[in-house]
């Protein structure tokens, strides 16, 4: 069972790799390395979130994990209408994927989208907007203690 938030990130992006065809996704990386200018659209960019731990029964941990995935669409000076069809069938079909993966792959008790808040963010060398979709998993674990 995953137990840290770095293992997350690593399976979700060698997850959407695998699938990164099919979702029409032309870049995919955890957050670590993408310290770069996103070199193509649409991406998707990993980032490790919060962990929490609880005791839930004698010498069992239960552990919440999340992460977010920010779906990178493209530039603003598309056709306004036209990206936010494409934005919403692009975030939909990672989110359907995911769900059906709950445990990623064994890895966790369940897991799944629980929230996707559209925005944008700017480049990093201010060359411009780019429409995002903000994801939020959240996943449940365990682990045993002595």
């Amino acid at each position: 069972m995953y137990t840290q938030p770095e293992q997350i990130i690593v399976y979700l992006e060698t997850f959407l790799k695998a699938h990164a065809t099919t979702l029409g996704l032309h870049y995919v990386c955890a957050a670590a390395d993408a310290e770069e200018i996103v070199p193509a659209f649409p991406a998707a960019i990993i980032v490790a979130g919060s962990k929490s731990k609880e005791k839930i029964i004698s010498h069992k941990f239960g552990i919440g994990l999340t992460a977010e995935i920010f779906i990178m669409h493209g530039d603003l000076t598309e056709d306004h209408r036209d990206r936010n069809i494409a934005d919403m069938v692009l975030a939909s079909a990672v989110e359907a994927l995911l769900d059906n993966d709950p445990t990623l792959g064994g890895n966790v008790v369940d897991g799944y989208i629980n929230g996707i808040d559209p925005g944008f963010v700017t480049r990093k060398k201010g060359t411009g907007i780019v429409i995002t979709s903000k994801m939020s998993w959240i996943g449940i674990s365990r682990s045993t203690f002595i």
